[in-house]
């Protein structure tokens, strides 16, 4: 029985009803004609139901016209009932099944790769070295040699402690760590002096080594001596040692720029304009007519996206997105409290570069006065506390 199920599905069969009154007659006849029907179920005195083979339904129309029954189609079962549904979707299938081969061949090359660096070298410097050691999209994956990439890299990076080269999907993965520089050890058997780097009042010295030449209170001038690292005593006579001293002087650093009664105002005016493209194998296809802006300000937002399926199987299908937004640029009148504020914001950025390391700024004065051409001046003057001592070798003949 299950072997005749089988068959039956492969050649295909029809479930269907039959009403009327000579449902008897049409069944004899059927089966005078040797169309085959079977599991036949009477729904009534005047209809039934049963089941027969696809071809053998296409002979019973001129049956049931002929006893003047009425045949409605249940349903169709097998298999050429199933390609025929699908027939029409022969396209679709095709692309489907090459779209597989595509993405099969497409696994065996490298079509990113993915850097994990929080270094300081750039991030331009690190792909062409890494392009220089023989990575590179497109490549096939099995081609990647990872000991000479890392060795490679190591060689002419000297900024780089450890670099790692793995592959994930159709990814490289590349781990590096960044070289961490051991504190300088300063060579204290060099005789040497310490001198002022900048000027200001000698606010604390603690000389440990050397010949202090100056005291607390003491104003001095950038390139002056403070502590000398010549020596002379009865006891050990003329010599020079490596000058040590704790040094903290206040100083004091003025800026000063104009400001301007006026700002720059931006604002977006609500149009835009958008500019794609498709990067396909390197080749860069775009998606619009003209690379003209129709903006004459306007800011750009740059984003784009590479195909991919998962974390690491990449495609070498890229889109750029690329949407620009007009804005309008105008000055705005502004108080003079206001300009005030900015150019002093402005002073305080730049100032900060000026202070040494572990200094700081104590006390701050902002004054405003008028320029010859009529402009608002501001100067601003901090009361700093920082190390200005800086140590010199002393040139012997020895």
């Amino acid at each position: 029985m299950f072997l005749i199920r089988i068959f039956n599905y492969f050649k295909g069969y029809v479930c269907f009803t039959v009403e009327g009154f000579f449902i008897e007659r049409f069944l004899n006849i059927a089966a005078h004609r040797e169309c085959y029907l079977w599991n036949i179920k009477w729904l009534g005195t005047q209809k039934a139901r049963m089941y027969v083979s696809r071809k053998g339904y296409a002979l019973l129309d001129e049956v049931a016209e002929k006893t003047k029954v009425e045949m409605k189609k249940v349903a169709e079962v097998g298999l050429p009932f199933y390609i025929a549904k699908y027939r029409k979707r022969t396209a679709f299938i095709i692309g489907g099944g090459l779209f597989f081969v595509f993405l099969f061949v497409m696994s065996f090359f490298l079509w990113n790769v993915d850097i994990e660096y929080t270094g300081a070298v750039p991030m331009a410097e690190i792909q062409q070295g890494l392009e220089a050691s023989g990575l590179s999209l497109g490549m096939l994956m099995g081609k990647i040699d990872e000991q000479k990439i890392e060795a490679y890299m190591m060689t002419n990076f000297q900024d780089f402690a450890w670099v790692g080269v793995s592959k994930a999907g159709t990814t490289a993965v590349v781990q590096i760590e960044p070289r961490i520089e051991p504190p300088q050890v300063e060579d204290t058997t060099v005789p040497c002096n310490i001198v002022a780097t900048k000027a200001g009042v000698i606010d604390k010295i603690n000389t440990k080594l050397g010949q202090s030449m100056v005291s607390v209170g003491t104003a001095v001038t950038q390139g002056q001596l403070l502590v000398s690292g010549a020596l002379d005593s009865q006891a050990l006579g003329a010599r020079f040692v490596h000058a040590t001293s704790d040094i903290l002087a206040q100083t004091w650093i003025t800026e000063s720029q104009t400001a301007p009664l006026f700002k720059t105002s931006v604002t977006r005016t609500g149009k835009t304009k958008s500019k794609h493209s498709l990067q396909i194998f390197g080749w860069q296809i775009p998606l619009y007519f003209s690379d003209k802006v129709a903006f004459a300000d306007y800011d750009r937002v740059s984003d784009k996206k590479q195909l991919s399926i998962g974390n690491k199987l990449f495609l070498p299908i890229i889109f750029h997105y690329d949407k620009f937004y007009e804005v309008k640029k105008e000055n705005v009148t502004i108080s003079e409290t206001e300009a005030v504020a900015i150019a002093t914001d402005a002073l305080r950025e730049k100032m900060k570069g000026e202070l040494s390391n572990g200094g700081w700024m104590e006390n701050e004065a902002v004054t405003t006065s008028m320029s010859e051409a009529g402009e608002i001046v501001v100067t601003v003057t901090w009361e700093c506390y920082e190390d200005i001592g800086q140590s010199v070798p002393i040139l012997t003949n020895n």
